[in-house]
């Protein structure tokens, strides 16, 4: 695995934060993309990880986590630690985690080395994280959208349930209710459930 942490420095107000952490998942879902050499199978699931599919259309499986923290200065981000772990030549996952987990290699991407993709994951850390803190998720929203991979499914979360129409251009979640109601989630946990009858 690719295991590492990058300081990003780059100043913007503590409300774009969120904004970020979706700038880096998007970074991370490009550079194993890149390693996969097909730009449709990786897609970041919201707010922190990464899934893919193999090339025979497989289900989605977690390739990659990203964690984000900040060092904030009077109200301010002045600079972020990007935490990201991408599977790259696991062969075999614990028992527990086999339907859950995949790597670069179980997908089709034997030969592609850490290395590889550290310099695809810092390319795009640079790239996206000043625009974001610049400009919010604007830049990069319609990647984004394209890129969700809960769009379309049922979620679960708290007391949320309804099926997701994707991210809006502040980061968060969009849930539309069984009732109609349309729920924006900012942070939690959500997991995908079965389509209701």
């Amino acid at each position: 695995a690719l295991l590492v942490s990058v300081l990003v420095r780059t100043e913007c107000p503590l409300a774009r934060l969120p904004q970020l952490s979706l700038a880096v998942g998007l970074a991370v879902r490009d550079a194993v993309a890149e390693a996969l050499g097909d730009d449709t199978r990786a897609l970041v699931k919201w707010p922190n990880d990464v899934w893919a599919r193999g090339p025979g259309g497989e289900p989605l499986r977690k390739v990659a986590g990203v964690l984000v923290e900040s060092t904030l200065l009077g109200g301010r981000v002045e600079s972020l630690v990007v935490g990201v772990g991408i599977n790259v030549a696991t062969r075999e996952f614990p028992e527990e985690l086999r339907d859950r987990a995949t790597s670069l290699a179980l997908l089709g991407a034997p030969h592609v080395t850490r290395g590889d993709v550290l310099v695809a994951l810092v390319r795009g850390l640079a790239h996206d994280v000043p625009r974001a803190a610049a400009h919010g998720l604007g830049p990069l929203h319609e990647r984004l959208a394209r890129a969700c991979a809960l769009t379309g499914s049922w979620l679960e979360t708290g007391d949320v349930a309804g099926r997701c129409e994707g991210i809006d251009r502040d980061g968060r979640l969009l849930v539309r209710g069984g009732d109609g109601t349309l729920a924006r989630l900012v942070s939690g946990e959500v997991h995908v459930g079965a389509l209701p009858r």
